[in-house]
């Protein structure tokens, strides 16, 4: 019985997190944090990646499992991190800016990046 309920909140929780996005985004000015934005999605989707791409090898990764490793890190900021800013009252318009642009540019960045490690 806990179980069950437990699932049904779970499977809430993905929906709410979208509804919480949505909600910052209608809030958010994109023009006044572009500079940091560029900065924020520049790390994530490009940088990260070729630090991943750095690291592999010295921790003895090879192969696929090096391919893993460096794709994971090339994917977009994650969704509880605009939650958690507003959890903690940090910049949460700039979070769920970065979230969404992120998760719009990532189809391309992370594309290139599979078809580049083939």
């Amino acid at each position: 019985m806990v179980v069950g309920a437990a699932a049904y909140i779970s499977e809430g929780l993905v929906a709410f997190a979208l509804i919480t996005l949505g909600v910052q985004l209608s809030q958010t000015k994109v023009r006044q944090s572009l500079p940091r934005l560029g900065w924020a999605l520049g790390l994530r989707l490009l940088i990260a990646p070729g630090i991943a791409a750095a690291l592999v090898p010295i921790f003895g990764f090879k192969g696929q499992e090096a391919t893993i490793m460096i794709v994971s890190s090339s994917f977009p900021t994650a969704v509880n991190t605009a939650l958690i800013a507003h959890e903690f009252n940090a910049d949460s318009q700039f979070a769920a800016a970065a979230v969404f642009y992120s998760t719009l540019l990532s189809m391309f960045t992370v594309t290139l990046l599979i078809a580049f490690l083939r």
